[in-house]
């Protein structure tokens, strides 16, 4: 947090929903053929098991991707997007100068309820993107909710009025 503001940080990671689904289904499919090898083939070596074993590399892999494709930190005043597992990328940007945040989701990620993530701000188009995070929509009205906050504190700026709120008509 910056300035002893009270609001906590929020950390933005792509989903691990995906990752796990991978691992169980090699796990199952490993599981079947162990099985099956007991019992239609007690014969074959048991090394041959030991070849399943290497499916396993297909979600370690995505799960390494997934540790690299970057974080997205909010705390009271700026936004933080890092990515690299081995050398990494650092991008810092005030919330003040938010001013799109975008989602985009295929029909599998709707039905998953994950989302890639825009964020654009002043003369700079698309500022970072993380892909796949979890519950998009909400995580988008967060940022947009606290860059809302962030411009109301500034000097001469009245605090958001909720829009179903008539002003108040001048009292004299």
């Amino acid at each position: 947090m910056r300035g002893g503001g009270s609001m906590t940080d929020i950390v933005i990671r792509p989903t691990m929903k995906r990752i796990k689904a991978g691992y169980l289904l090699i796990a199952i499919l490993v599981a079947a053929g162990l099985i099956a090898e007991h019992i239609f083939a007690p014969d074959k070596p048991w090394w041959w098991a030991a070849i399943g074993a290497v499916l396993f590399l297909w979600p370690l892999s995505k799960h390494i991707q997934r540790r690299g494709a970057g974080r997205l930190t909010m705390s009271a005043d700026r936004l933080r997007f890092e990515s690299g597992v081995f050398s990494k990328s650092t991008r810092t940007i005030p919330l003040l100068k938010v001013q799109d945040v975008r989602i985009n989701q295929s029909l599998l990620q709707r039905l998953w309820n994950i989302g890639d993530l825009s964020i654009a701000g002043a003369g700079d188009p698309e500022l970072f993107q993380i892909d796949n995070i979890d519950r998009p929509r909400a995580v988008s009205e967060k940022i947009l909710d606290r860059c809302q906050f962030v411009k109301s504190q500034l000097p001469g700026e009245s605090p958001a009025m909720p829009a179903d709120t008539p002003p108040e008509a001048p009292r004299g």
